[in-house]
């Protein structure tokens, strides 16, 4: 993000600005004096200024049940697949630092190929195509906002996760998030031997 590099030039002005001051109180004039008595008044009621904060709302009782789980990675939806809507990803990670668990989900400003790819095909989860997705990302746990689903996307969610129950366990439900937990695999998924890593040694999956 180039326009943090304001930062730096903020930081810079200051600097400059401290040379200034002290070359000012050098001269004990009384104009520049009160110049910088000025500026310090300022400064003083610019820190004292009230900044718009707001209370942050307590976590949904998923991501507190999350935090006390077995490790798995996690899936958030609706998987969000169009460009202008990418960084709603962030929500979901802002999210995560209530439970630490790894987060399929991601945000910033580069976006990886495999990303582009499987978007779409994760954002219709649960699906055959989703499946085979996060059992190659060793995917456990999927929690759903209903809410963000418009409403005939939340007729089709509801109507997928009855069709695949067999391989979802509901551990939390609220008017907010579902969270489940993936307990098995569809036969079609494909099942890729072991990865073999650097030593002959095998990676488990």
């Amino acid at each position: 993000a180039p326009a943090r590099f304001g930062i730096a030039v903020s930081l810079a002005l200051c600097v400059l600005a401290a040379f200034a001051v002290r070359a000012l109180l050098a001269r004990h004039h009384r104009r520049q004096v009160a110049l910088v008595a000025g500026l310090l008044v300022l400064s003083i009621l610019d820190l004292r200024t009230a900044s718009p904060l707001r209370e942050v709302p307590k976590p949904d009782p998923a991501y507190t049940m999350l935090a006390g789980l077995p490790r798995g990675q996690v899936i958030e939806l609706p998987y969000w697949y169009r460009i202008d809507d990418f960084m709603k990803h962030s929500h979901y990670m802002y999210n995560s630092t209530y439970h630490w668990q790894g987060l399929v989900n991601g945000y910033s400003d580069f976006l990886p190929k495999d990303f582009l790819e499987t978007v779409v095909l994760l954002a219709s989860f649960p699906n055959p195509e989703g499946f085979q997705l996060l059992y190659d990302k060793r995917a456990r746990y999927a929690v759903f906002h209903p809410r963000n689903y418009n409403n005939q996307n939340r007729a089709t969610l509801y109507a997928s996760l009855a069709q695949w129950s067999p391989y979802l366990k509901l551990l939390s439900r609220t008017d907010d998030v579902l969270l489940y937990e993936i307990t098995g695999w569809p036969e079609f998924v494909r099942k890729r031997p072991p990865v073999t890593q650097p030593g002959g040694a095998s990676a488990p999956r």
